[in-house]
């Protein structure tokens, strides 16, 4: 595995420091549906957009105005999309979880029926750490493996992650604007009613 992973260009540091402190992590949990309540916009709304959470989102909305507006002009994003993946997401940054990201994704492809998807996450971790801006100990995840205040999955995170704020780092986890920053950064060329993809498609999307 160790050759594998130095193989992707990875340094030795990096896998040893890594691999050190890797465990299995018996609460990881790849992401589930009930199979009994399919979801549909008649069942998530009542569920996701109460009558509180709106009264949350309109608070935060005004909190945050300025920068959601600077974000939303620069990446031609509506800022009340970008405003609620944050609160869907993660309660606005309020509902993080702290588990180690490599031991949550090399547990998930160990365990999981699709590992080929989970070591590609995992992979994609180490080449986060590799990167030296993030620390073993700051790299932390859900259950399911996403990360930070939009919980991106660490490809997601490789691809999309901004430096919202300037300061050369893309903390999704602790940096309010790195995270909307983050959220916004989506490809924009496909949210055009002249992209045409099958269900499929959209869904691997």
């Amino acid at each position: 595995m160790k050759a594998r992973i130095h193989d992707l260009g990875i340094d030795k540091t990096t896998i040893d420091t890594a691999f050190s402190q890797i465990k299995r992590f018996k609460q990881s949990t790849p992401p589930k549906q009930d199979p009994n309540l399919p979801i549909s916009l008649e069942t998530y709304l009542p569920i996701r957009v109460s009558d509180a959470n709106v009264s949350t989102a309109r608070a935060f909305f005004k909190e945050h105005k300025d920068e959601l507006d600077i974000l939303g002009e620069k990446y031609g994003v509506q800022p009340r999309f970008i405003l609620a993946l944050w609160g869907i997401e993660s309660n606005y940054g309020g509902h993080l979880t702290g588990y180690p990201v490599l031991s949550v994704t090399a547990s998930l492809a160990f365990e999981s029926r699709q590992p080929s998807a989970y070591k590609k996450e995992f992979f994609a971790a180490l080449n986060i750490l590799a990167q030296a801006r993030i620390t073993y100990d700051d790299l932390r995840a859900s259950r399911t493996g996403t990360m930070g205040q939009i919980q991106l999955t660490p490809n997601m995170y490789l691809s999309y992650a901004q430096d919202g704020n300037g300061d050369g780092n893309k903390d999704i986890w602790n940096n309010t604007l790195d995270a909307l920053a983050s959220a916004a950064a989506f490809d924009a060329e496909l949210a055009a009613l002249a992209v045409k993809q099958t269900f499929s498609q959209w869904s691997s999307l």
